[in-house]
């Protein structure tokens, strides 16, 4: 084998290397960030809102960055993602500083004809169309909702056949599931 071509597969692996941790950087980012939001929507949900909002720095993760481009839409494009799940009725993320991010979530209110059993009982009729995206159980496109206590979310078909009343990733005993914002 040529000297060129050991150095072009040499390149080509430290490419993709650097690429991964890259990737592990963005999402370790993207999880302190949800994390710090989640916090924040609790204490806004307990005075009664519908919405909060953080400021996030991410300047530090960005300059880090090998391979991805070190653009503020790389990361917010990947905490958009990593935020899908939550079921935000609307979540804006947008650079308010040329090293912060603004992120505000808002959820919808619950009312008295969601639920005949009210809000998050355990009852059967806990069950409400969320967000729509691909279930994980069923690989279906359909209203997700999320399981209490854990959080992980599936479509509300699959969670009305929940066995055992535990979550099918986790083996949680499962309270209810609700659509919209979950926390811990």
């Amino acid at each position: 084998m040529s000297f060129a071509k050991r150095m072009s597969r040499q390149s080509t692996t430290s490419r993709a290397n650097q690429l991964d941790c890259d990737r592990q950087k963005v999402q370790k980012w993207v999880l302190e960030t949800a994390g710090e939001l989640e916090r924040e929507c609790e204490q806004a949900s307990r005075n009664a809102s519908f919405s909060a909002s953080i400021k996030v720095e991410y300047m530090t993760v960005l300059n880090s960055l090998q391979q991805l481009p070190r653009d503020w839409e790389t990361l917010s494009q990947a905490l958009q993602r990593g935020l899908k799940a939550h079921g935000f009725s609307k979540l804006t993320i947008k650079s308010v500083t040329w090293n912060k991010l603004s992120v505000r979530a808002e959820w919808d209110e619950t009312s008295s004809e969601d639920s005949e059993d009210g809000p998050c009982s355990g009852g059967a009729d806990c069950h409400r169309a969320g967000r729509v995206d691909t279930c994980g159980i069923c690989d279906e496109d359909r209203s997700l909702v999320a399981l209490a206590p854990c959080g992980h979310v599936l479509c509300k078909e699959c969670g009305q056949q929940l066995r055992h009343r535990q979550c099918p990733f986790c083996r949680q005993p499962v309270q209810c599931a609700t659509r919209g914002l979950f926390m811990d």
